[in-house]
C-alpha cells in the first residue's frame, strides 16, 4: 500500500491470516505501518494504490464500501462525537432500547459520569466538550456504541491510559466472540491477548503469542538465547 503513487509503500508483503474471535495486538515503532494496515481494512485509501487482497471470512473487501465499514466497529485515538444527545452518539441508529444503553454504560464504568449530568442520556455532547467528559471518557463511550452496534470485528487504535485499565476487562469479559485488533504503544495493552503482530517498516517482524516472549524475557532471568 502507498499513499502516493511518488512516495515509497508504507505496506509491503504484508501477509497474515486471524481465526475469528481472536484478540489481536499490533505494535511497532512510528512509521512501522500500524495506522496504515487499519487505513487499508477500513478502505480509507484509493483501491489503487493498494495490491493484494484483503478477505474476511472470505469475501474480498472490494465489495460497496459501506458494506465493509459496516461489518465492523473502530474506536480511535482521537474519539469522535457528534453534536448530538448522548442518545443519539451511543445509538446511532435508534435500535438498542435505553436499558440496552445503560447497562453498556456500566460495562465500561461511564454509568455514573452520565447519570451525573442534567439531561442523562439527553445531554447535548459538543464537538469539543472537555468539561463533560476526559479524552478517555470520550473514547470509553466511543466503545460503548461499538459494543451497542454488535459487530464481529472491532478495531481499537491507541487507547489512552485511563480507559486503557477498563477496556482490557470489557476486552477480556465482553469480547470473548469477538474478534479484536488494538494498535498498543504500551505492553500492558495487549500483553494478555491472544498474539502480537509486530510490524517493522511495512513488513511483518513478528507475529505469535505473547507469553512466549513474556516466558523467555520478563521472568526475571536472563536468557541463555535470544528470545524466539
Amino acid at each position: 500500500m502507498k499513499y502516493r503513487e511518488d512516495l515509497p509503500a508504507a505496506l509491503k508483503y504484508l501477509t497474515f491470516d486471524l481465526q475469528g474471535g481472536l484478540k489481536i495486538g499490533i505494535c511497532g515503532r512510528t512509521g512501522s505501518g500500524k495506522s496504515s494496515t487499519v487505513l487499508a481494512l477500513f478502505r480509507g485509501i484509493d483501491q489503487h494504490l493498494i495490491t493484494g487482497k484483503i478477505l474476511i471470512d472470505g469475501v474480498d473487501t472490494t465489495i460497496p464500501m459501506h458494506h465493509v465499514r459496516e461489518s465492523m466497529s473502530i474506536v480511535t485515538q482521537d474519539p469522535f462525537l457528534w453534536h448530538r444527545s448522548i442518545r443519539e452518539n451511543l445509538d446511532v441508529i435508534n435500535e438498542r432500547t435505553d436499558s440496552e444503553i445503560w447497562e453498556t454504560l456500566k460495562l465500561v464504568e461511564m454509568h455514573d459520569a452520565v447519570s451525573a449530568l442534567e439531561g442523562k442520556l439527553d445531554h447535548l455532547v459538543q464537538v469539543v466538550d472537555e468539561e463533560s467528559f476526559s479524552k478517555g471518557q470520550r473514547q470509553l463511550l466511543c466503545l460503548v456504541r461499538a459494543l451497542l452496534r454488535k459487530r464481529k470485528i472491532i478495531v481499537l487504535d491507541d487507547m489512552d491510559h485511563i480507559s486503557d485499565e477498563k477496556i482490557r476487562h470489557v476486552a477480556d469479559t465482553q469480547m470473548k466472540d469477538l474478534t479484536v485488533l488494538a494498535i498498543a504503544h504500551r505492553i500492558s495493552t495487549i500483553v494478555n491477548y491472544h498474539k502480537i503482530l509486530v510490524l517493522d517498516n511495512g513488513s511483518i517482524a513478528e507475529f505469535d503469542d505473547p507469553t512466549i516472549r513474556s516466558a523467555c524475557c520478563y521472568s526475571g532471568h536472563l536468557p541463555s538465547r535470544p528470545c524466539p
